[in-house]
Order: structure tokens, then C-alpha cells, then sequence
């Protein structure tokens, strides 16, 4: 433990792991190529869904197969977690046309995505059981009674699949798409909520605290499919309690150069992401 307080507020020891995870990205991102684990020829699939986007066009749905699919169909009457059964026609995704734009087949590939699928016949196979898409599909019916049921997806789930077309530009274009994406700002809120809370119980300091505060981050975690702010901030808030529990005296901000590094270690792909 003496070693580890030591170390771990060394400058010369953040800096040679800033180094590896360097090398580590290079190597993962760039030396590795990915291949998918489907023929372009095959017609048949079965998969999980993890994602719905509805536009004018039809749905397009995120499937846990094999691997991960982009799927698009023009009607889709299930939910979150149900298991299918699609027939339909693989499609390599195109590369961007014109030069230093978004390339759709990058940003899938970054996301270990390799084809398109455009349903033909889907099947259900079995309804979903799972207990965190039950949650965020009885949140999305709920949700739907308002007209604010777009905002409350992005606020609330993470979700921008709701916005109408157009509309998420023009927060962009204003400056104020941050305020419809889960980041620090709304997790620090939810934090200074459950401080409040065992402060007036006089609980903060308990183990009880710790672990209840680590919950409530780790299922937001997962409601909001894996968001890597939030993912940074329970990496961060772990760093943070073992650093108080054992007095290992490390600086806060080298708690948050460690939590950045520790995500990338997970996912090398996430320094793409604008989260």
C-alpha cells in the first residue's frame, strides 16, 4: 500500500502509461484489422434488439447477432430485448463521396460493425425478459403520452432517435446540443442529489453510500446503452473511493487522467467518440 501511494501521484508513472496506452491504441486501432464474422451472401439472422430508430423512411434497428447489425425495415411492431428472426440482404456500407467528411462506414467499423441489413421478413422469436429493457421500454411508452417525449429520450435515456429530423442540427447550429446529452453536468447533479440525501441521513461516509452511489451511476450506465461520459465518471468515482478509502493521497486530477486512460485501455475506438 506505502508502494502504491508512491507511485500511483508519480508524474513520471501517469506519463509511461499515457505512453502504453499510446501504443496501445496505435496497435488496436490501427495494426488490427477487423473482419466480420458473416459471408456478404448469407440471408438469415437471429438477434436481439438493442436499438430502435424511427424516421420518415422507416426503422432503423440496432441488432445483437453474431455480431452487431444496422438494420433497416419499413415496419418493425417490436421492442427492446425481443429476439428475432430477419431474412434479408447484407450491404457493405459506402464510404464518404467527398473528401475530410463523415464516413458512415468508418464510424461504424470504429463500433465493430461491418454490414448494413435490409430486412425482407422478420419473425419474433421470443419477448423480451430482461429487466433494463423492460425499464427503458415502459420509460419510452410512458414518455409517448407527452409532447416533450423527444426531449425527455435525449435528457433522460440518452436516446436522440426521437428528435424529428433537423431539429438536432439546429441545436447544433446554436450552440446548445450539450444540454440534450448525458454528461458530466447531469451526472454531477444526480450525484449532489444522493450526497444530499445521506448528508441529511449523516451517512455520506459509509461504505453503504459508495456502493449505492457506484449502483445508481452503473444502471444509468446501462439505461442509456453504454454512455462513455458516464462510463469515465464510474471509472472516475471507483478511482475516487478507493482512493479516500485507502488514503493513497493521489491529486483529483490525476484521478481523472487515469479514469480517460482506463477507458480507452476498454475501448481503444472510444477516442473517436465526442463523448
Amino acid at each position: 500500500m506505502n508502494r502504491l501511494k508512491t507511485i500511483l501521484p508519480s508524474k513520471i508513472f501517469l506519463f509511461l502509461l499515457f505512453l502504453f496506452t499510446c501504443f496501445w491504441f496505435f496497435f488496436t486501432t490501427k495494426i488490427i484489422s477487423y473482419q466480420s464474422c458473416y459471408k456478404e451472401n448469407e440471408t438469415y439472422f437471429v438477434g436481439v434488439v438493442k436499438k430502435i430508430k424511427q424516421s420518415d423512411y422507416g426503422y432503423s434497428v440496432t441488432l445483437k447477432a453474431k455480431e452487431n447489425l444496422i438494420m433497416f425495415a419499413e415496419v418493425f411492431p417490436y421492442q427492446l430485448g425481443d429476439k428475432i428472426e430477419v431474412v434479408g440482404t447484407l450491404n457493405i456500407p459506402t464510404n464518404n463521396t467527398i473528401p475530410n467528411t463523415f464516413n458512415y462506414k468508418e464510424h461504424l467499423y470504429r463500433q465493430k460493425i461491418f454490414y448494413t441489413l435490409k430486412a425482407s421478413k422478420i419473425n419474433l422469436i421470443k419477448k423480451n425478459t430482461n429487466l433494463v429493457y423492460k425499464i427503458k421500454n415502459s420509460m419510452q411508452t410512458y414518455f409517448h403520452k407527452f409532447k416533450s417525449k423527444d426531449i425527455l429520450n435525449a435528457l433522460l435515456l440518452g436516446d436522440l432517435s426521437y428528435l424529428e429530423e433537423g431539429v438536432y442540427e439546429s441545436y447544433q447550429r446554436n450552440g446548445i446540443s450539450h444540454l440534450l446529452s448525458i454528461s458530466g453536468i447531469h451526472i454531477s447533479f444526480l450525484i449532489f442529489i444522493v450526497s444530499f440525501c445521506f448528508n441529511a441521513l449523516k451517512k455520506k461516509k459509509s461504505i453503504f453510500y459508495d456502493f449505492f452511489l457506484l449502483f445508481v451511476i452503473g444502471f444509468l450506465f446501462i439505461l442509456t446503452n453504454y454512455s462513455i461520459p458516464i462510463l469515465r465518471i464510474f471509472i472516475f468515482q471507483i478511482l475516487s473511493i478507493i482512493n479516500r478509502r485507502f488514503h493513497l493521497k493521489v491529486k483529483t486530477i490525476f484521478l481523472l487522467y487515469y479514469s480517460i486512460l482506463i477507458s480507452l485501455w476498454i475501448n481503444p475506438f472510444y477516442l473517436y467518440e465526442k463523448g
